[in-house]
C-alpha cells in the first residue's frame, strides 16, 4: 500500500509506493514536477526540481525480481539498497562491480580510470585501464 511520508520539500506531497502498480497510479494521478528519491543520500546533487509537486520515494520498491547466476544477470526494483543486492548476489558467489572497494594505497578510484590512458601499459582497452589498479 502507498504510504504518505515526510519530510519533503515545502509544499510537496510525498508518496512511497510498495508495488509498481501503486507507483503507476500515483504518477498517473499526479500533476506537475516529480522528484524520485531513494535513500536521499544525494539530495544535494544538481539537476533536481527545487520545489517538486510530488516526491516519489522508491524505498518501498525493494525486491530482487530475478537472479540467474548461470547467466550472471539480475533484475532489482529501483528501491533495493545496493548493500542488500550485494548480499543476495553474494549467496551465489557474485557481486555487482559497480563500486569496487578501494585499496588503501590507491589514489584514484578504479572505476574512474575507465576510458583513460593507462600510463603503465601505454594504452590498452577500457577494461585494461579499469583493471590496472587491481594488478
Amino acid at each position: 500500500m502507498t504510504a504518505t511520508t515526510s519530510p519533503g520539500p515545502a509544499g510537496s506531497t510525498v508518496e512511497r509506493p510498495t508495488s509498481v502498480d501503486e507507483a503507476v497510479k500515483v504518477l498517473r494521478d499526479s500533476r506537475g514536477s516529480v522528484l524520485f528519491r531513494g535513500a536521499g543520500t544525494k539530495m544535494s546533487w544538481a539537476g533536481r526540481p527545487e520545489n517538486p509537486d510530488l516526491v516519489l520515494e522508491t524505498g518501498g520498491l525493494d525486491r530482487l525480481l530475478d537472479h540467474n547466476p548461470a547467466d550472471m544477470t539480475a533484475s532489482a526494483q529501483a528501491g533495493m539498497p545496493l548493500r542488500a543486492l550485494q548480499d543476495r548476489l553474494a549467496e551465489a558467489g557474485q557481486w555487482l562491480a559497480l563500486d569496487p572497494p578501494r585499496r588503501p594505497h590507491s589514489r584514484r578510484h578504479p572505476v574512474s580510470r575507465v576510458g583513460r590512458f593507462n600510463r603503465r601499459t601505454g594504452g590498452g582497452s577500457r577494461c585494461a585501464s579499469a583493471l590496472s589498479d587491481w594488478e
